[in-house]
C-alpha cells in the first residue's frame, strides 16, 4: 500500500458501473475515498461491498464539491482522480506517479471509449473526450501517442488524473462553482501558478459510457455550459474557439433572413454551407482511412454537426446560468 497516494471518485447515481470501477481500483496500492452526492439508485448498496477498502463520504453537490471535500479530509501527498464509470488499467497509479518531476503540478492518462457500434465508433474519432488515443486530429499527427509535458489545460481530465497536495493547496483547489469543466478550470490557475501538466498515454481508463447521438448531444451541451461559466469564474480559462459556433449559428441565419429582402445574402450563405459540408466530409474521410471504417464517411459528419450544434445552444445557456448557485 502506498500511503503517499489517495484516489477520489465522486458519484451520483452509478449502480451500473461503480462496480466494474471499484474491482480494477481496489486491485491499486492506494487509499481510495468516494464521495457521494445522493445517490438513490443502489450505488451506496454496492459501494458497501467494498468498504473494506473504501472511505465513504455524504457530500451533496456537483462533483468539484465532491473533490474538494475529499481533498479537506485526506493528508496523502497525492491524489488520484477518477469518475464512477470508469475502469483504470492495472498499472494506472504507477504511470501516473512516474510522470511527476520539479514543476509539474497534475499528470493525466488517456480516456478510452466504447466502440463496439457504429455510433460507438464514431464518436471515439471526434476530438471531445479530453486525452483519447482513439481520437482523430481534425489536423496534424495524433497528439496522444507519447508522453510530454505541456501547459495546456486539456492535457489533464479530472476523470484520469493525480495532482500534487501543495499544488492543489497552492492554488485553491477546485472551485465549487465551476461544474462540467471545473477541471480545466483548475488546470488553468496551476498554469497561471508556474506549474507544467504532464501526460502519460499508458496511464489508461477506460469509460464505461456507450453512447447515442442524443446522449453525446446533451454531453456537450452540458460540457459547453460548464466552459462558458468556468470562463466567467476565471477569465484566463477562456478561449476564443468557444463562440465560434454560436457566432456562426447567428451569422449563418441572419444572412438568410437578410436573403429574403437582398438576395444577394445569399451567396455567402452557399458559400458556408458548401464549406461546412466539404470540411465534415474531409474529416469523415480522414476518419474512415485511419480506422479502415468507410461508414464513418457519412456518420462522423454527423456527429460533428451535433457537437457544434450542442455547442450553440450549450454555450449561452452556461453564459445565462447564475452559477453562485451551484457551489459555495
Amino acid at each position: 500500500m502506498n500511503e503517499d497516494i489517495v484516489a477520489v471518485i465522486g458519484v451520483l447515481n452509478v449502480a451500473r458501473t461503480i462496480g466494474g470501477c471499484l474491482d480494477a481500483l481496489t486491485a491499486q496500492p492506494c487509499d481510495i475515498v468516494i464521495v457521494d452526492g445522493g445517490s438513490t439508485d443502489g450505488t451506496l448498496e454496492i459501494i458497501e461491498k467494498y468498504r473494506y477498502r473504501v472511505q465513504l463520504i455524504s457530500k451533496p453537490g456537483n462533483l468539484s464539491v465532491a473533490r474538494d471535500e475529499a481533498i479537506r479530509q485526506t493528508t496523502h501527498e497525492y491524489i488520484a482522480m477518477t469518475d464512477g464509470d470508469t475502469v483504470v488499467s492495472d498499472h494506472w497509479l504507477e504511470e501516473l506517479l512516474g510522470g511527476f518531476a520539479p514543476g509539474i503540478g497534475g499528470v493525466g492518462g488517456p480516456s478510452e471509449v466504447p466502440t463496439d457500434t457504429l455510433v460507438d465508433q464514431t464518436l471515439a474519432c471526434i476530438p471531445v473526450h479530453g486525452p483519447s488515443r482513439r481520437e482523430v486530429p481534425i489536423w496534424g499527427p495524433p497528439k496522444y501517442e507519447r508522453p510530454f509535458v505541456a501547459k495546456g489545460v486539456y492535457t489533464v481530465a479530472g476523470r484520469c488524473a493525480m495532482y500534487r497536495r501543495a499544488a492543489l493547496e497552492t492554488v485553491g483547489g477546485f472551485d465549487e462553482r465551476a461544474w462540467w469543466a471545473d477541471d480545466s478550470e483548475l488546470n488553468q490557475r496551476l498554469i497561471d501558478g508556474g506549474y507544467s501538466l504532464a501526460y502519460e498515454p499508458k496511464a489508461t481508463v477506460k469509460h464505461e459510457h456507450p453512447e447515442t447521438f442524443g446522449s453525446f448531444f446533451r454531453h456537450q451541451a452540458h460540457y459547453a455550459a460548464g466552459q462558458a461559466i468556468a470562463g466567467r469564474i476565471n477569465k484566463r480559462a477562456r478561449r476564443r474557439r468557444h463562440p465560434v459556433p454560436l457566432v456562426a449559428f447567428c451569422s449563418f441565419f441572419a444572412l438568410l433572413g437578410g436573403g429574403i429582402f437582398w438576395r444577394w445574402l445569399l451567396y455567402p450563405v452557399l458559400a458556408f454551407l458548401v464549406a461546412v459540408l466539404s470540411a465534415s466530409l474531409a474529416y469523415g474521410i480522414k476518419c474512415a482511412r485511419w480506422k479502415r471504417n468507410w461508414r464513418l464517411v457519412l456518420t462522423v459528419p454527423v456527429g460533428m454537426g451535433l457537437w457544434q450544434l450542442a455547442w450553440v445552444f450549450g454555450y449561452p445557456w452556461g453564459l445565462m446560468a447564475n452559477y453562485g448557485k451551484l457551489g459555495r
